[in-house]
């Protein structure tokens, strides 16, 4: 039989190891950063139907597309040139709400324009 004399109350009122307290280097909290942004981005992509590769490589890697080339590689659903364009191509889409499934009726929208 294995013994082992260390008192619990001593373990515990004592200083925790050095390295766990250690604040994480600038490289070291920048991976830890972007590792996190690239798991979150991964899921998203995956949960709604996206490009995973591309989402992870905006991530990492800061990539961009023109509007078309996003269209192109399932990163965006559509284009539109215009407020009207958007209406018309979203009319009659189904679109997922607090998991639910709604359909979009765009006849007569309220539109308000915002200020930046």
């Amino acid at each position: 039989a294995q013994s082992d004399d260390t008192d619990p109350d001593e373990v515990l009122d004592r200083p925790p190891d050095e390295s766990i307290d250690k604040p994480l280097s600038g490289s070291a909290m920048e991976r830890k950063i972007t590792n996190d942004a690239r798991a979150y981005i991964r899921a998203l992509a995956q949960l709604r139907g996206r490009n995973v590769e591309w989402a992870e490589q905006a991530v990492v890697q800061a990539a961009s597309l023109s509007a078309q080339d996003a269209l192109a590689k399932n990163v965006i659903d559509l284009v539109a040139v215009n407020v009207a364009d958007l209406l018309t191509q979203l009319e009659g889409r189904t679109v997922q709400v607090a998991g639910t499934d709604r359909i979009l009726n765009l006849d007569e929208p309220v539109i308000e324009i915002l200020q930046p």
